[in-house]
């Protein structure tokens, strides 16, 4: 095809002389490029479901296809009935947390609410930089090493849920399924994952996976492939979320948390949730995070299709994705403003530092000689004997200049 393009007719004779110039095959170039540039516009495929933020990994997957959706699409997609799987692209901790938090609070309560009902069951994944997460009743600094943690660049965060104190890197996938009140159990998805993760590699994991009690992943019954913890609202929704370790620097996060001996001279008073310690490993054999994340992903669309009661097999047809289809967005450029709000809540340090319940710490030898005390309400000081203190003194401020003000030995805090 011959297109033909009149140039010049404006411009000085000197530069730009006027003429006829002939591209040969340009039309075809275009078209090609036009259509190519549309198609990723309408369908993202899973290749870029996860970008590269920081110098954390991509996920390129390949057995489905995600639609990308935006602001008010999700927004619909959630407040409206019907069974879905969401992929985060961001990383960012505190706003894939508050798009989990709108999940559970926007997603409607389906006309039958019963345990076999799935009609509004979703799943959530995400992959966060990595980062300490506490649960919402939790003592930070009796959990983790805030000293050490802020050395390395690793945020803190506080969930609006429960649970224990975990650490995230991009070796690790964080799952949420929502259901009902009626339907929720601590095993359900958990022993369901599980299933997934045998039928992938049976020989390697067949008898050696467990679903605990407590909704927990172990390994041989000795070791901690991820946790859990619930949220259960009172207008019967309810969602599980976890973790899974799937290819995570485990050498590199050793000793963000503290250990269970805790700081010596140090005592803890309060109601505040302690974290069940275990030794952790990840998945074995050889498994990426890609794939698990597929593998789970597809898992749920074959399980959630129907009725949860009717597992279908895993090498069935795939015509089940019409059923539970799979989007992903971008947590951290949702223009939805609660989803904003929650975010920022979570990035606080009202929120990080003063949002677990009040406590109080002991301070004796090998610390310091003669005892010391301090109380501690959302986050400030409301009581102490240590000379030079003064109240309303943020409790963070206080460790982090403990030894050269105070004279108190507490690296660790």
């Amino acid at each position: 095809m011959n297109v033909f393009f009149r140039i010049g007719d404006k411009f000085s004779d000197k530069l730009y002389c006027p003429r006829l110039i002939h591209f040969t095959y340009i039309h075809t170039y275009i078209y090609i490029y036009i259509n190519i540039v549309l198609q990723a516009l309408t369908l993202q495929t899973v290749s870029s479901l996860i970008k590269k933020e920081k110098s954390g990994p991509s996920i390129m997957l390949k057995n489905y296809i995600a639609k990308q959706v935006t602001s008010d699409e999700l927004r619909t997609l959630i407040t409206c009935s019907g069974r879905f799987v969401l992929h985060s692209v961001s990383k960012d901790p505190y706003d894939n947390l508050a798009l989990e938090d709108y999940l559970f609070r926007h997603t409607p309560l389906p006309e039958s609410t019963s345990a076999t009902s799935v009609k509004n069951n979703r799943l959530f994944l995400y992959i966060n930089n990595p980062c300490c997460v506490i649960g919402r009743n939790q003592l930070l600094w009796r959990e983790v090493n805030v000293s050490r943690a802020i050395a390395q660049g690793i945020p803190l965060v506080r969930r609006l849920s429960g649970g224990g104190a975990v650490v995230h890197d991009w070796g690790n996938i964080n799952y949420a399924h929502v259901t009902t009140r009626d339907g929720f159990t601590r095993t359900e998805f958990t022993t369901k994952l599980v299933r997934w993760l045998v039928e992938r590699d049976p020989t390697t994991l067949y008898s050696r996976l467990q679903a605990t009690d407590r909704g927990d992943i172990t390994l041989d019954g000795t070791h901690k492939l991820g946790g859990s913890a619930f949220k259960i609202g009172a207008r019967g929704r309810a969602y599980h979320h976890g973790t899974l370790l799937v290819d995570s620097q485990l050498d590199q996060i050793k000793g963000l948390l503290q250990s269970s001996q805790g700081i010596p001279g140090v005592t803890w008073t309060g109601s505040g949730v302690d974290s069940v310690r275990a030794h952790v490993t990840n998945l074995p054999g050889s498994h990426s995070v890609t794939s698990i994340w597929e593998t789970i992903t597809m898992g749920f669309q074959r399980d959630f299709a129907g009725s949860a009661n009717n597992h279908v097999p895993p090498n069935s047809s795939s015509h089940i994705s019409q059923h539970v289809p799979v989007y992903s967005c971008n947590a951290s450029k949702l223009q939805i403003a609660e989803v904003q709000e929650t975010a920022q809540k979570l990035r606080s340090a009202d929120w990080v530092h003063g949002g677990g319940p009040p406590f109080s710490v002991h301070f004796g030898p090998p610390q310091t000689m003669p005892e010391r005390n301090v109380a501690v309400r959302h986050g400030i000081i409301c009581a102490t004997d240590i000379v030079g203190l003064a109240l309303g003194t943020p409790f963070a401020e206080f460790c982090r200049t403990s030894r050269a003000v105070h004279g108190l030995g507490v690296d660790s805090l």
